[in-house]
Order: C-alpha cells, then sequence, then structure tokens
C-alpha cells in the first residue's frame, strides 16, 4: 500500500513541478512523513525529486543563466548542509507554522498587491536567495518556493526560469542527497519506495510538459505564486493537526 501511495504522489507531483518549476516536494511531503517519518522524508522527497530535475534541467539546460545559477546553488548548498548537520536536534514547531505564513504573505502580496515583486540580477541577491532557500530547505524540505520567486522574477520567459529553477534543483539536490546520506538519514529499507518514486514522478512529468505548452507566461508566474501560497497554508495546517 504504501508502493501505491507513493506512485500516485510522485505523479501529481511530476506535474505539478513541470508547469510550475517546483512544488514536487510540497507534494510528496504532504504524505511521506506518515509513512516514514518527518526526518527521513526530507530525505526521501529530495532523492525522488532529483532524477525530476535532471530530466528537465537536460530539457531547458539552453536557457540557463549558469552565473546567477552558481552563486544560488552555492549559497543554498552551503546553508543546507549546516543545518542537516544538526536537524535532528531542534524542534521545529512554531519555527515552521512562521515559515507557512511567510509564505502566505508572499503569494498574497505577488497575487493581489499593486506592486510585484521585482529582484536585482545580481550576484549578492543570488546569493541570500539562495541561503533563505538553503535554510527553508534544510529545516522543512521546502527550498523551491525561493527558488521559484527569485528566477521568476529575473527571468525573461518561461523556458529561462524553467532552465533556472531545475538547474538549481538539479545541483542542490544531488548534494542534499548526498549530505542526508552521509549524516545516516536514509536507510536501506527506503531504497524501493525511491526507486518507485523516481519512476513514476517522470511519468508525471511528461504529463506536465503536454499541458505546459498550453499556457502563457503570465498564467505561469500566477500560478507560481498560487503554489507558493498553498505550499504556506499546508505547513501550518500540518503543524496544528500534528
Amino acid at each position: 500500500m504504501n508502493l501505491i501511495l507513493i506512485a500516485l504522489g510522485a505523479v501529481v507531483a511530476g506535474v505539478i513541478q513541470s508547469i510550475a518549476g517546483f512544488g514536487a516536494g510540497m507534494m510528496l511531503m504532504l504524505f511521506l512523513p506518515y509513512l516514514v517519518g518527518l526526518v527521513q522524508a526530507t530525505g526521501l522527497t529530495t532523492a525522488i525529486c532529483m532524477t525530476l530535475s535532471i530530466v528537465l534541467f537536460v530539457q531547458y539546460r539552453k536557457k540557463a543563466d549558469y552565473v546567477r545559477v552558481t552563486a544560488f546553488s552555492v549559497a543554498y548548498i552551503a546553508v543546507s548542509a549546516l543545518i542537516i548537520s544538526f536537524i535532528k536536534k531542534v524542534d521545529l514547531h512554531y519555527l515552521t507554522i512562521a515559515f507557512g505564513f511567510f509564505l502566505m504573505f508572499v503569494s498574497v502580496k505577488n497575487l493581489f498587491g499593486k506592486r510585484k515583486m521585482k529582484i536585482d540580477q545580481t550576484i549578492p541577491m543570488a546569493l541570500l536567495f539562495g541561503a533563505i532557500g538553503g535554510l527553508c530547505s534544510g529545516f522543512f524540505a521546502m527550498g523551491g518556493p525561493f527558488w521559484a520567486m527569485y528566477f521568476l522574477s529575473s527571468s525573461d520567459d518561461r523556458d529561462a526560469y524553467m532552465g533556472n529553477t531545475q538547474a538549481c534543483a538539479t545541483f542542490t539536490a544531488i548534494a542534499e542527497t548526498t549530505a542526508r546520506a552521509a549524516n545516516g538519514i536514509f536507510t536501506l529499507d527506503i531504497i524501493p519506495m525511491i526507486i518507485i518514486g523516481m519512476i513514476f514522478i517522470n511519468i508525471g512529468k511528461k504529463l506536465g510538459i503536454n499541458y505546459a505548452k498550453k499556457l502563457d507566461s503570465v498564467f505561469v508566474g500566477k500560478l507560481v505564486y498560487v503554489f507558493v501560497g498553498i505550499c504556506g497554508i499546508i505547513t501550518i495546517i500540518k503543524q496544528f493537526s500534528a
């Protein structure tokens, strides 16, 4: 039954990320903690999403801005690895609730505010957003909203946005999976779950790519911030229902 749930969830996760550029991790974290526990769920999520990110990155690689992607990824990986090294000792309840409200605020501001978020295309800003994303990924396995917000504001079109986000997703997922394995978060019993998740998340990717071709960039931008808000709502609900 667990493998069936992972397969179904992975398909949906693949559809979401191939359209919005992120969100696969959010989808998987809705139910994986109930199957394997919170700490192992973050590692399982990262490993499953890694293959999807690699496939999408290869598809959009020619549109990526590798200078900013590298700066973002280096900061993201460094901070995430630091957090992962001591996450088992931290009580995340109230911190996670605050994180959820922050994501909701960002979503509402960008969907309904008169001024949309505009981020300078500079290396310092890439480092800053990368560090914040790494912090959130290490604690909550939800760094995706921050690479989405940064590159949505600073990419010229959807293909560039996808190239940048999936390059970051690939580089950071490889590093995080390695870090989590080194810290003993992976165990042999979750390997079948990883394999099933990898297969079915790429099936979802094919479905999502076919649908994404019909969407314009403005709609995709709104969709990204809808998913950011959903991430926040789900994060809060999960903490109060725990």
